[in-house]
């Protein structure tokens, strides 16, 4: 399959390699690029807690990696944080959308993406808010996500318009 051929990126161990297999990767998931069904599909292996490549997309999001080569490594964290988003998105219908032990894993990761907006990368934050919009159902603690989502609408008021549509929207999904 996709990825198999993309998990044979990821071994490689190169950012340039990293950065195709995600572009990739972002292909596959976006219903938009690839159709529904495609995008629903591979989303579903992605996020199969024992798929290797999910695996790896999950550590790119969870890991503060090391100093060197920090902006390099910081954009394969926002295209990660994107993927996982398309994936989420892609499989929506489907609750809990994700399991119940990458959920655990990743919600504090979101969580300090949206309050941290402000000194943070607003594009990850912007997924962060994506992620969120698709998981918030199956959440323990609603209140604490409505706090970093309107933390994020803030600095999205006054820096991104993109953030800002997109803690909204979620504000209001989990507000119904």
């Amino acid at each position: 399959s996709s990825l198999k051929m993309i998990a044979k990126m990821f071994a490689n161990r190169g950012y340039d390699t990293y950065y195709l297999g995600l572009q990739t990767l972002a292909s596959l998931t976006d219903p938009a690029r690839m159709g529904a069904a495609t995008a629903q599909s591979v989303s579903k292996e992605l996020l199969n807690p024992d798929n290797e490549v999910g695996e790896t997309l999950v550590d790119l999001i969870v890991k503060k990696q090391g100093q060197d080569d920090e902006d390099n490594v910081f954009n394969l964290r926002v295209m990660a944080l994107s993927i996982m988003a398309n994936a989420l998105e892609a499989v929506k219908d489907e609750q809990p959308a994700l399991s119940p032990v990458l959920y655990e894993l990743l919600r504090p990761v979101w969580i300090e993406e949206l309050k941290g907006a402000d000194s943070s990368n607003l594009l990850a934050a912007q997924h962060a808010a994506r992620c969120v919009e698709y998981t918030w159902k199956q959440d323990h603690d609603a209140g604490e996500l409505q706090d970093a989502l309107e933390v994020a609408q803030e600095v999205g008021q006054a820096r991104h318009a993109g953030l800002e549509r997109q803690a909204r929207k979620t504000l209001d999904n989990l507000m119904i």
